[in-house]
């Protein structure tokens, strides 16, 4: 008899998630995956080249503590902010400090 298990009915839905800590989570699909993984790899071969406009960020942020997992991160979001912003698709430029200033509107 379909939905019956060993403990009783089973409960069947087309959800596929993870579990996490007792709570299901919505899984990522690949694709989110593949993108993350380039865009913290592009981040990784900057930081590991020097001298250029990123690793003054990334010594900054170590010097304040953050993990270098975390300092990589945050290279990336700049990446990414700064690419995005170049192509006019947000609204706010990345200040020269790394911060996002909202004021300094494109075009």
């Amino acid at each position: 008899m379909s939905g019956l298990g060993e403990g009783g009915f089973v409960n069947q839905h087309s959800f596929h998630g993870v579990r996490v800590g007792g709570l299901l989570r919505a899984a990522a699909p690949p694709v989110n995956k593949v993108l993350n993984c380039a865009i913290v790899g592009a981040a990784m071969t900057v930081i590991a080249a020097g001298d250029n406009e990123y690793t003054p960020f990334y010594e900054r942020w170590l010097a304040k503590g953050l993990s270098p997992r975390l300092a990589r991160r945050n290279v990336a979001r700049l990446q990414t902010a700064r690419c995005f912003g170049a192509c006019g698709k947000t609204a706010a430029n990345i200040a020269p400090s790394g911060s996002v200033d909202r004021s300094r509107r494109p075009g």
